[in-house]
């Protein structure tokens, strides 16, 4: 998926999902809405705090969003939904390490709105 669409993102906010000595995410990094994607590195068991964060950050709980674990590799698996249903989707996703991507240019990916199992598929078709 193209992070900086120019109909979509003008800029693009890498963040951690866990600081030092496991310390989780803080909400004091959080972008501000609007024309931006982020990506968060290693988040998926901080969804639920990283979704609150977010969308207090004034993100719109229907914000794309997509996980993306083992990217780029043959047994690399992705799931697509919205901001609002993160928690649920990072729960269902699975454990492995997992790239969240937060914003509209996830709508551009191939896997949006598939489900994970198929996008996990797709993956391994297009080798």
């Amino acid at each position: 998926m193209p992070l900086t669409h120019r109909d979509h993102a003008s800029a693009l906010v890498f963040a951690t999902g866990h600081g030092r000595d496991g310390v989780p995410f803080s909400s004091a990094g959080v972008p501000q809405a609007g024309g931006k994607t982020v990506a968060i590195y290693m988040g998926l068991a901080q969804a639920p705090r990283i979704t609150r964060d977010l969308i207090d950050a004034g993100h719109a709980d229907d914000t794309p969003v997509a996980l993306i674990e083992n990217g780029t590799r043959p047994d690399q698996k992705v799931s697509t939904g919205l901001l609002a249903d993160l928690p649920r989707l990072a729960l269902q996703h699975g454990s492995g390490p997992t790239l969240l991507i937060i914003g509209t240019v996830v709508r551009l990916s191939r896997y949006w709105g598939d489900a994970p199992e198929t996008a996990a598929i797709s993956a391994l078709a297009a080798e």
